[in-house]
């Protein structure tokens, strides 16, 4: 009874641990594809802005018109990379997220190793019980064949219960195991994910400073 309750504990354990396990991944992604997003955003406004500070650049001062031109092509390259800035803040707070998203995520790993070896606890001590419930029979095999016959059946039944909740902590802890596994490989690819945004966030930043230096080099 203490082991089928155990075992329904545990259980109930893995189901809301996987459902936690589900809607963490749910959040990483949906703060990976933001970061994607307002990656690609700032790269099209950096772009934009090179552009428009080449067109500010190449065209003549002396003439009125043509420096009216200019002057609001340096404006709108100016908010332009305001723009760029704000985006690449919101690239840092998605990335953020989601680092909080990776630890949530390697807590929710320990806690599926711990549902495991506790798993593993239960089945050796299934198991102890076994041999010993092996040992009990042995010694009362050599009383009398009417208790023996009494005894095998009751036995046979204990044995039936515990190869039954040996199989359920069995497949428990293959599923989470299996579980841990998912979860690792999905750590590490989040991992990547944020490894390289950071790298792209490194270079957006290089390439913001290079044109902010072109712009003071323009107005100049």
């Amino acid at each position: 009874m203490a082991l089928a309750l155990t075992l329904a504990l545990a259980l109930a354990l893995t189901l809301a641990l996987t459902l936690a396990l589900a809607l963490a991944l749910t959040l990483a992604l949906a703060l990976a594809l933001t970061l994607a997003l307002a990656l690609t955003l700032a790269l099209a406004l950096t772009l934009t802005l090179a552009l428009t500070l080449t067109l500010a650049v190449r065209l003549p001062a002396a003439r009125a018109p043509l420096g009216g031109l200019r002057l609001a092509l340096l404006a709108l390259a100016l908010a332009l990379a305001l723009l760029a800035l704000a985006l690449l803040a919101l690239a840092l707070l998605a990335l953020a997220l989601l680092a909080l998203a990776l630890l949530a995520l390697a807590l929710l790993a320990l806690a599926l190793l711990a549902l495991a070896l506790l798993a593993l606890a239960l089945l050796t001590l299934a198991l102890l019980a076994l041999a010993l419930l092996t040992l009990a029979l042995l010694t009362l095999a050599l009383l009398t064949l009417a208790l023996l016959t009494l005894l095998a059946l009751l036995a046979l039944l204990a044995l039936l219960t515990l190869l039954t909740l040996l199989t359920l902590l069995a497949l428990l802890t293959l599923l989470a195991l299996l579980a841990l596994l998912t979860l690792l490989t999905l750590l590490t690819l989040l991992t990547l994910l944020a490894l390289l945004a950071l790298l792209a966030l490194l270079a957006l930043l290089a390439l913001l400073a290079l044109l902010a230096l072109l712009a003071l080099l323009a107005l100049l």
